[in-house]
């Protein structure tokens, strides 16, 4: 397999986690605390949503991350993460669109630079405490589903804060055209700010987190504090805050000696590591 998460792996298991990096049959290790769960192509069957759900409502503290890619050329939908986000009781999913930035970019409109974190409350001031901004490389907006079941930008929701929005110009096009009730943004001609990763508190110990791209992976410079085009920018910082906080508050007793952090890479595998862009 290649290192799309060498940099994290590194991070991690110098602070004394361990890792599994689940490539082939689906599985969650025993002592799992946290799942990073990147973009795929096939749906999860029923047994592995069961699986997730299971996972998800243990009693011990849990995070689940699910990191989405857009819909450029169509060759993602994001089905198969949104059925688990709506699984495990979410309000959060991943928008059917992609983002462009022809302003906030790392030379390229898709290679967009989310400069807005927000820290208007309890989680994301930790979260984005010495971070300006991150690389997306081509990702998709966040959305949410409200209680009527309708589409709707997830600010202001309650247990909802976000984490880091798009800048003023960004653009959102359904690139597939696939006109779902996820391409909310532009359907509604929302330009610019859009939230691009959000957390949601569901209990105080279960959090889910939903980000446009794998930003925890190596791809394109993303868990880096640099760029492709040798930029600066602050998405390891962001990372490694979210998982230092879930390791000590958020686990509401105090870091744990020995945590395992399983890097899902999907079903698809091939799909997910010989990336479009």
């Amino acid at each position: 397999m290649h290192d799309e998460a060498a940099g994290l792996t590194t991070s991690l298991t110098a602070g004394g986690s361990s890792i599994a990096v689940i490539n082939g049959t689906f599985s969650i290790p025993d002592g799992t605390n946290v799942l990073l769960m990147s973009q795929n192509i096939e749906a999860y069957s029923a047994a592995e949503l069961t699986m997730i759900y299971d996972w998800f409502n243990a009693k011990d503290a849990r995070l689940l991350w699910v990191a989405a890619d857009s819909d450029y050329n169509g060759l993602f939908t994001p089905d198969a993460l949104n059925g688990i986000l709506a699984k495990v009781g979410s309000q959060l999913r991943i928008g059917a669109e992609s983002v462009n930035d022809p302003v906030s970019n790392d030379d390229a409109a898709y290679r967009v630079v989310a400069n807005q974190p927000v820290s208007d409350g309890d989680r994301n001031a930790i979260f984005t405490e010495g971070v300006s901004k991150i690389i997306m490389h081509g990702p998709a907006p966040v959305v949410a589903v409200n209680d009527a079941g309708a589409t709707v930008n997830p600010e202001g929701l309650d247990d909802v804060e976000i984490i880091m929005k798009s800048s003023a110009d960004a653009v959102a096009s359904d690139s597939d055209v696939s006109d779902t009730q996820f391409d909310f943004y532009e359907t509604n001609s929302v330009v610019g700010n859009y939230p691009m990763i959000a957390f949601e508190d569901m209990d105080d110990t279960h959090y889910v987190i939903v980000s446009g791209e794998a930003v925890f992976s190596d791809y394109k410079f993303m868990y880096s504090s640099v760029t492709e085009n040798n930029g600066t920018q602050d998405g390891q910082k962001l990372v490694d805050n979210i998982l230092s906080w879930f390791g000590g508050d958020g686990q509401k007793g105090g870091f744990l000696p020995v945590s395992t952090l399983p890097i899902f890479l999907g079903i698809a595998t091939i799909a997910i590591i010989k990336r479009k862009k």
